[in-house]
């Protein structure tokens, strides 16, 4: 074992709020009672609430206490478990991405918690995690893995570790004598390059060091060999941070806020007016005047949009991207702090969104979807506001390895295919129109008025989706309110599919999905011709040659 390291004492107070949280609402539900026995209730409330908290503290304690990890020369150990012993090795050539994250509470604190990412790692959980640790180290940790794992994929070494004897209590007097200059290796053939660290005249008595000291000290001899070769560095101004998100269309917060007011508008009204009653005011008012439907609509609309800036303010402000060779490093935020740290090679796909306005604008928000133990499969923004014309330039600086051109005329949907995108809000507009009129009579037949308007946006959800295929880019582009556009290389296709309906056999159209690593749903485009579809079956099994759809 190379020099254990221990998490944040912090780790036990957060072990401990994760630990009772779980039996908050039964120590509740245990004290609260109005029968005869209140107080006895009450009593043994408060008895097992002192129990919880003893036992919480204990079990963050011992958690923290059993914590611990370590460097080796090609890997990092993680070993934990109060009551089974757990041991987790993970290979430096094995990670393809570092994230640190500050939730609020952690940046309160001022520590951080790092997750190692690895293929093939469980959905929504990193392979490795190391909880609770000063912020400072946190960030030093990750560009150190980040380094390390360079190094071995480009065919270095990292020095070797002492034998099983060097390790124990003695091997300070038998570990033999090793040269600063081979500390640390890697072929390369540029001197000082960041996949070879030159030993410095700050690294001394070396053969006095263990393994982990021996790394740590030439990292941090070398640190500013790797401050300066940054192939791409950017980090958004306040004037831009504004512009995106004054044009940013946030409608899931817009959703949120309109169904928490339906749920909670009774119980409001009651508790500013407690002789209110909503049936009855329901039942002697015969109609609604225009005033009182459009005034809270555009009151709700103005404060969504408001909240949808600030919250893009706090969810982006000080962002920063950086390229160091192959490895891209991403962070942002005010209040959880985000920081990722990946291979240019384990981005999946690229992923342009436009909403209405930015598209109109001609700006576009950049994203890459890259493998990650988020539950939420988060695609991690490269670029939250760039003009669409310079976004080919800033790909190419930034994962130089694929050849993205912004195509704006695509393999569309035909005409005929606009059925298949207005045949159900046609149905859902149908269903609210009749439930309209049944209860407001003629009143209700302002909802007539969304018909014209499903229909515009169901042509223009055909107009926007179609396929575009180059060498080995398959570009798929579709919109529900934001219009997205999907550039795949070809060898991180993971599925491809196509299917088609009676009704669209017969009009000659067909739909295509793929799904690459990483992604929760499939991108897909519906109703394109059957051609243009067969063209991308092709080549996507090696050739014409092959068997047809």
């Amino acid at each position: 074992m190379t020099n254990p390291r221990k998490l944040s004492r912090l780790d036990i107070f957060f072990g401990f709020l994760r630990t009772i949280r779980v039996f908050i609402p039964i120590v509740f539900v245990a004290s609260v009672n109005s029968g005869e026995f209140k107080w006895l209730y009450t009593l043994w409330g408060l008895l097992g609430a002192v129990v919880i908290v003893a036992f919480s503290l204990l079990y963050g304690w011992l958690t923290w206490k059993k914590f611990s990890f370590y460097l080796e020369s090609d890997r990092i150990v993680i070993m934990r478990g109060v009551f089974n012993k757990e041991e987790k090795v993970i290979y430096y050539n094995r990670i393809h991405s570092v994230n640190v994250q500050q939730p609020l509470l952690h940046r309160v604190s001022s520590v951080a918690k790092l997750q190692i990412e690895t293929p093939g790692g469980k959905s929504g959980k990193a392979e490795g995690e190391l909880r609770v640790l000063p912020l400072k180290q946190a960030i030093e940790l990750q560009q150190q893995l980040k380094h390390y794992a360079a190094i071995i994929r480009e065919g270095g070494i990292i020095s070797p570790l002492p034998t099983e004897k060097e390790r124990s209590g003695h091997a300070s007097m038998e570990q033999p004598n090793l040269d600063a200059d081979h500390s640390l290796q890697a072929n390369s053939e540029q001197e000082g390059a960041v996949g070879r660290l030159p030993v410095t005249g700050q690294i001394k008595n070396v053969h006095q060091q263990s393994v982990a000291e021996q790394m740590e000290t030439a990292y941090s001899a070398n640190a500013h060999i790797m401050q300066e070769q940054l192939d791409y560095n950017m980090k958004l101004s306040v004037g831009q941070l504004l512009r995106a998100a004054l044009t940013s269309l946030n409608l899931n917060y817009a959703i949120i806020f309109i169904v928490g007011i339906f749920s909670f508008a009774d119980d409001f009204i009651r508790f500013v007016v407690p002789g209110f009653n909503y049936n009855q005011y329901l039942d002697d008012y015969n109609g609604l005047s225009f005033k009182v439907i459009i005034v809270p609509v555009i009151v709700v609309m103005l404060f969504v949009w408001l909240l949808s800036i600030a919250l893009y303010v706090i969810k982006f402000g000080d962002y920063h991207i950086t390229r160091s060779k192959e490895q891209l490093s991403i962070k942002y935020g005010l209040l959880e702090k985000k920081s990722y740290v990946f291979n240019e090679g384990k981005v999946q796909a690229i992923i342009m969104d436009e909403n209405p306005i930015r598209q109109l604008l001609g700006y576009a928000e950049l994203k890459v979807q890259v493998i990650t133990s988020d539950a939420n499969k988060e695609q991690l923004v490269i670029h939250p506001f760039v003009r669409k014309k310079d976004m080919s330039a800033i790909i190419e600086q930034l994962i130089p390895s694929r050849n993205i051109k912004i195509q704006e005329k695509l393999s569309g949907v035909p005409i005929q295919g606009l059925i298949t995108y207005a045949l159900l809000p046609m149905m859902i507009v149908t269903i609210i129109c009749g439930i309209s009129i049944w209860l407001w009579q003629y009143t209700g037949l302002w909802m007539l008025l969304l018909y014209p308007v499903v229909m515009v946006w169901a042509n223009s959800c055909r107009v926007s989706a179609g396929l575009w295929l180059k060498d080995n880019e398959l570009v798929l582009r579709n919109r529900f309110i934001t219009r997205t556009t999907y550039f795949i290389a070809r060898k991180h296709i993971v599925t491809l599919k196509v299917k088609e309906s009676p009704r669209q056999r017969k009009l000659g159209l067909i739909s295509i999905s793929t799904k690459v690593l990483g992604s929760v749903f499939s991108y897909s485009v519906r109703s394109l011709r059957r051609e243009d579809v067969e063209a991308v079956w092709n080549w996507y099994s090696r050739g014409s040659s092959n068997r047809g759809l």
